[in-house]
């Protein structure tokens, strides 16, 4: 039998987050995955993947050959550096980021980073993954903490969404995010490491993700946010506006009313959260086991 060969491709400088939930798969079947990717702007993520997942060359886009892998992950449906390799669509496992844009090509197979329900025709229920991966867990900082990442968060207005603000440390993350004005309450961090981020998150009470822009509130139907896989991958629990909840309809978001501040307290139990990340990573096990063809046999 044919040993099975994978591989990652990504000639976008960002995305690199997405790695994660394909490595850690990888790494509990025992399976070798080479990656060809940009290096540019990955922020710690590279650095990350060779200490957890021992990753040991990243190939340059220039390097890569379709024909000598089995499966092509392309964790981003609109990387447009794959469009001279669609003649090998075949063997291609695309995954979708936008249920308002579906990539129309005939590849091995396509899943979504979400179900996409409005979607016409809806996406397939049993084909979506939220890339998780199993991230180890931090203790809990001693002080109610709540981390915010990307999504312009500079212009988020703490104190008109938390009713306890001073008793609440934060952290703030983004690409472009002035730090000039940091504080012992409000800390913040601009293009973050990734291990630090990962640590930060877990060590976190709650993640924020509160949309201030078009792309962001997009999020509520069509797409995901970079927090919401995080937060599981990690061990904490999301907030969102309340009327998130129902299109994203997954235990383990908590909903902040749009319309007054909530009084803000550490969670009680994690035990529903943590069943539903248990099944998020089930099922990433169980799309991905029906992709491979079970008589290839791993390295």
């Amino acid at each position: 039998m044919n040993r099975m060969k994978l591989c990652i491709f990504n000639s976008l400088p960002f995305h690199y987050e997405m790695f994660a939930h394909v490595l850690d798969y990888c790494k509990n079947k025992n399976l070798q995955i080479d990656i060809y990717t940009n290096k540019d702007n990955n922020h710690g993520w590279l650095n990350m993947y060779e200490k957890e997942y021992n990753v040991i060359a990243w190939y340059p886009i220039s390097f890569f050959n379709p024909d000598a892998y089995d499966y092509i992950f392309l964790l981003t449906d609109d990387d447009t550096g794959f469009n001279p390799f669609w003649n090998s669509m075949s063997k291609v496992i695309v995954t979708e980021h936008d249920g308002k844009r579906e990539l129309f090509v005939n590849a091995y197979c396509k899943h979504q980073t979400r179900h996409f329900k409005l979607r016409m025709p809806p996406s397939n229920p049993d084909t979506w993954i939220t890339p998780v991966w199993d991230n180890r867990f931090f203790k809990k900082y001693d002080k109610l903490t709540v981390i915010s990442i990307g999504n312009v968060s500079n212009q988020l207005d703490l104190r008109k969404l938390f009713s306890n603000f001073s008793n609440i440390q934060f952290i703030l993350v983004d690409r472009d995010i002035d730090c000039s004005d940091s504080s012992d309450m409000v800390q913040k961090y601009n293009k973050l490491d990734a291990s630090l981020l990962i640590e930060y998150a877990a060590k976190s009470h709650y993640i924020l993700f509160w949309p201030t822009t078009e792309f962001s509130m997009a999020h509520k139907e069509h797409s995901t946010s970079g927090s919401f896989p995080l937060g599981f991958s990690v061990g904490t629990q999301i907030l969102v506006p309340e009327t998130f909840l129902k299109p994203l309809d997954l235990k383990g978001f908590i909903g902040i009313p749009e319309d007054r501040a909530i009084f803000l307290e550490k969670p009680v139990s994690y035990e529903e959260f943590n069943e539903q990340r248990e099944e998020l990573l089930k099922r990433r096990n169980r799309v991905f086991d029906g992709i491979f063809d079970t008589q290839i046999i791993p390295v």
